[in-house]
């Protein structure tokens, strides 16, 4: 068997370091030299140069051993010096030369067995003291080093270890503790194992606990802290160092003054820092205690007594005159700004102080408070979007702190929101939304529920107020808002994401607040329909109907939600759904604005007749429907339009004239304008059949008075939709809207051609093909054009037509006529120039007679 011994022979850690590893001597400050063993024998330079074949002799023995087959008993521990192999590594960690320390370690480890109690908690406590080393040499805190000399240490006990007796090594013990925030009663009780040890030994493991406790906890821990501080300034009195001491002390005594403002006890501030700012000025100066000036300056600023709080700010200012760089003077520059806006309401000066503390002091606890107070001093003197900017640069600021201050951003958010609202109430939504931005950015994909609610609202706002404040839900095609143009995508971007808003928190008040829930899944429901995303309102309706069936909007979720299917073209279940809301219960308001709905549902599935029926029905047999309620307006409109694509003009006349008299101020109603003139100028062909047939004289006249009648009224309704849609910008106007438009001007000269009233239809033609100079329809205008001009024997203008018209063609690019909706190709256009020169009106128009 092959004997491995761990012997004390080792060359000393320091020569080892010189000779193997230099690459850690810039780390030895970090070192904690407490387990130094200064009288440790320096190895001489024989030992140094066995050392490197020291293991020679051992492995030849075991090769012949192994070979000639000879086994030799085991060797007993006293041939393994554990205590000198132990020693070295101590040595290694003297020298902070942590790797040679953990390969020793692992040797020891594989022969550890054979050693005694004593040596196997020595080995433990060794291990722990290399975890404890390789968290000092770090500049981040690693919870599994701290966790594995917890363990170590208490293994180390457990096999007999003194701690109380070695109390560095406890001191160490209690500090990891601290570092993994465990609770007092596991930390405190180690302060009872130093007696007799140095007070700043004591009073530095408190102020760690008090440290590590203020930067874990919520704000104002002053109850998890009162029993560590108070300990804290008790311990301090046995500090023989009097300037240290008075160190000490002030910080002691400026935490618990931080401690009462936290708990918004600014009144016990005053009150605590008062006496023992006295008592420190008494046993020494005040040109020390500039930072108590500024904790006093901030308690008399939270209880309103600014002129007393600028006078501690600028005495504490005074105190640091020869300390320009000194962190405090941020605080100070950030309490007079405040001052100036509370106080004196000069922004100007505000901005002058909170402007200095940003510029000179960015590194300092302050800066994001300089930042906040200049971000609130610009959108105070109006430059919301500089105050945006600069609140925005604030949340990146936080947002790079590994502890994010909870107090600061609590201001931060406090004074956005402040400005949000003040904007909101001003009637900016707009601007209460950019203010809103910025806290999107703070949290990123956590909103909480309160923010979400805002924004959610005001994005609301925001649509609501570029739609003319009114719900974009409609129930029909006259009257609904459109989003074709870029101003109405900007109010269905609105509606979409205020509905997304709406529907994140009604998920995040789920369980807490079942009212808001339904409130907010209600109104992301109507918000996803004014923005016309059908499915995310189908889905969200559904939602609200299925779990809320006892909620007052049940039965108006039932109805929308129909709608919304029927929107996104599925008109049977949207048919079955309105049905059922009528046969609930026949005589509610739900039940009456059912109907039309219903009625278009059953258009749309080419149930024509039952349509038809329906919509009568609400004209003609429901006393709670009157010409004045909507229901009425909508059912009359729809049955004109109704006649209309049923091709009976006559009674679509009748329906919509009723309509346009009735409810014809609407800025919508251009479509139903549109509706009628067409319906007026295509019924005069029925009239045409008529007078087709022979007739007594006094029923031609009359029938030919009657079709003159028609077209004027025609030509009239086409002149109003022209001019209403003409009104409105171009990118305000739908595509059915712009398409009507065009016909209209179009359909107006037809009106004028069929009149016969030929000089005024060449106007209109004119007028038509210069508005629309780039359409196919314009061909049409000229050809009328020089229809006209035939008719009253005018060849020669007519032949000037015909030329101008050749002009228009000859520049249409060639993909303008694949339109298959056209009704006449570019061949035809080619075959009626050439037909056209063949005339007789044109040859006669060339010798100058007449044909």
């Amino acid at each position: 068997m092959v004997m491995v011994s761990v012997r004390s022979n080792r060359p000393s850690p320091r020569q080892v370091q010189m000779a193997e590893d230099t690459s850690n001597t810039g780390q030895q400050d970090a070192v904690d030299v407490s387990t130094a063993d200064p009288g440790a024998a320096v190895p001489t330079a024989a030992q140094v140069q066995w050392s490197s074949i020291w293991q020679l002799p051992v492995l030849v023995l075991g090769v012949v051993m192994l070979t000639v087959g000879v086994f030799l008993a085991m060797p007993d521990s006293d041939s393994d010096d554990f205590v000198g192999a132990m020693d070295s590594v101590e040595q290694y960690f003297e020298a902070n030369n942590l790797k040679p320390a953990e390969d020793q370690l692992k040797s020891i480890q594989e022969h550890i067995e054979r050693g005694s109690k004593q040596d196997r908690a020595r080995h433990e406590v060794l291990w722990g003291d290399l975890a404890y080393h390789r968290q000092r040499n770090r500049t981040w805190e690693d919870p599994n080093d701290h966790q594995r000399v917890i363990e170590r240490y208490e293994m180390a006990e457990r096999l007999g270890h003194d701690f109380d007796s070695d109390p560095r090594r406890l001191r160490r013990w209690a500090e990891t503790l601290v570092a993994l925030g465990r609770p007092d009663e596991q930390v405190m009780p180690m302060l009872d194992r130093l007696p007799g040890q140095p007070a700043r030994w004591r009073y530095s493991l408190l102020r760690q606990i008090i440290e590590h406790r203020r930067a874990s906890l919520p704000p104002s821990p002053a109850r998890m802290l009162s029993g560590p501080l108070e300990l804290f300034l008790d311990e301090i009195e046995g500090e023989e160092d009097q300037a240290e001491r008075r160190v000490q002390e002030l910080w002691g005594v400026a935490v618990r003054a931080s401690l009462f403002l936290e708990a918004d006890d600014p009144a016990s501030a005053v009150d605590y820092l008062n006496p023992r700012r006295a008592a420190l000025t008494s046993r020494g100066s005040d040109d020390d205690l500039a930072p108590l000036m500024i904790l006093m300056a901030k308690a008399y600023q939270r209880l309103g007594e600014n002129d007393e709080a600028e006078r501690e700010y600028l005495h504490a200012q005074i105190k640091l005159a020869d300390r320009k760089s000194d962190p405090h003077h941020a605080e100070i520059l950030v309490g007079l700004g405040r001052i100036s806006l509370t106080k004196d309401h000069d922004v100007e000066r505000a901005l002058e102080f909170f402007s200095d503390a940003v510029g000179r002091f960015p590194a300092t606890r302050a800066f994001a408070e300089a930042l906040i107070g200049l971000g609130d001093s610009e959108a105070r003197r109006g430059a919301h979007g500089r105050a945006c900017d600069v609140m925005s640069r604030t949340v990146a600021h936080l947002a790079s702190q590994t502890a994010k201050p909870a107090d600061q951003l609590k201001a931060l958010v406090d004074t956005v929101l402040t400005h949000h609202q003040l904007q909101l109430d001003a009637g900016r939504p707009e601007l209460a939304m950019d203010y809103l931005s910025v806290l999107t950015d703070l949290y990123g994909t956590d909103v909480p529920a309160d923010i979400l609610l805002r924004l959610a609202a005001t994005h609301d706002r925001v649509a609501s107020d570029l739609s003319g404040g009114s719900d974009s839900q409609t129930d029909g095609e006259i009257g609904t808002p459109t989003v074709a143009s870029v101003f109405q995508r900007e109010i269905a971007n609105h509606f979409a994401k205020a509905g997304t808003y709406y529907a994140e928190h009604a998920e995040a008040v789920t369980i807490v607040d079942d009212g808001a829930h339904g409130d907010s899944l209600w109104n992301a429901a109507r918000c996803y329909d004014s923005a016309r995303q059908w499915d995310k309102a189908i889905q969200t309706f559904r939602t609200f109907a299925k779990t809320r069936p006892s909620d007052p909007r049940h039965a108006d979720a039932t109805r929308r939600l129909a709608l919304a299917y029927q929107a996104s073209g599925e008109a049977q279940t949207a048919s079955e759904l309105l049905q059922s809301i009528i046969e609930k219960n026949p005589h509610s308001r739900h039940a009456h604005r059912s109907r039309v709905p219903l009625a278009r549902a059953h258009v749309s599935l080419n149930n024509l007749k039952t349509a038809l029926s329906i919509l009568k029905e609400v004209l003609n047999s429901h006393d709670a429907i009157t010409p004045q309620s909507a229901e009425y307006r909508e059912a009359l409109i729809e049955l004109g339009k109704l006649h209309y694509h049923m091709e009976e003009y006559e009674l679509a006349c009748s329906s919509l004239e009723q309509a346009v008299q009735r409810y014809g101020e609407l800025p919508q109603t251009a479509v139903l304008r549109s509706y009628l003139g067409d319906a007026y100028r295509k019924s005069v062909a029925a009239i045409d059949d008529d007078l087709a047939g022979p007739l007594v004289d006094s029923r031609a006249r009359e029938l030919r008075q009657k079709r003159d009648q028609r077209l004027a009224r025609a030509m009239s309704v086409y002149g109003e939709a022209i001019a209403m849609l003409e009104s409105r910008d171009e990118s305000d106007r739908s595509k059915l809207e712009q398409v009507m438009l065009r016909n209209n001007y179009f359909y107006r000269a037809d009106a004028a051609y069929a009149r016969e009233r030929y000089g005024e239809a060449i106007e209109l033609y004119d007028l038509a093909a210069k508005r629309w100079d780039n359409h196919p329809a314009t061909l049409v205008a000229l050809m009328q054009i020089v229809n006209a001009y035939c008719a009253m024997n005018q060849f020669e203008d007519a032949k000037a037509a015909v030329n101008r018209a050749q002009y228009a063609f000859d520049r249409m690019p060639e993909d303008v006529f694949d339109d298959p909706n056209l009704p006449i190709t570019r061949k035809h256009w080619k075959d009626w120039f050439r037909w056209t020169a063949e005339l007789d009106v044109v040859r006669h128009a060339n010798a100058g007679t007449d044909p």
